[in-house]
């Protein structure tokens, strides 16, 4: 992924991927988002690189192995209920820092029957008709 905006210096990138490490002013990032990527790559026998220029902008590379072994598949997948199933009172907890992620998932919490907010006094119905509307 690349990015035309103001670049990062040498010590941020070497930052870059520490857990809660983050240039944004307070509360407005939590500093997991590169960690997880680099996470993920590691685990799945990979790795991020950075190229990053002040004033240039940022390039960033995910690399993962190619598998090249046959597949089988031992499990049935998941099957999610249909969407306006009956969630049988199951209770969604939506945690996330960027109010329209939230809002996305408390969508399709609710699409799929479920709660996503205990305290909510209304019917089910009118919060999904909630979320509808457009903002």
């Amino acid at each position: 992924m690349t990015d035309t905006g103001t670049g990062m210096t040498p010590d941020v990138v070497a930052k870059a991927f520490d857990p809660f490490f983050t240039t944004k002013p307070l509360g407005e990032g939590t500093g997991l988002g590169l960690s997880m990527v680099y996470g993920f790559a590691r685990q799945s026998g990979g790795q991020v690189r950075v190229y990053s220029e002040v004033g240039q902008g940022t390039t960033m590379c995910l690399y993962l192995p190619r598998h090249t072994e046959e597949t089988t598949v031992d499990e049935q997948p998941v099957l999610l209920p249909p969407a306006g199933s009956a969630g049988d009172g199951e209770v969604v907890l939506v945690i996330d820092d960027e109010p329209t992620i939230r809002m996305l998932i408390k969508r399709g919490a609710c699409r799929r029957g479920l709660r996503s907010d205990r305290g909510a006094r209304r019917s089910s119905r009118s919060q999904c008709a909630q979320f509808e509307r457009p903002s």
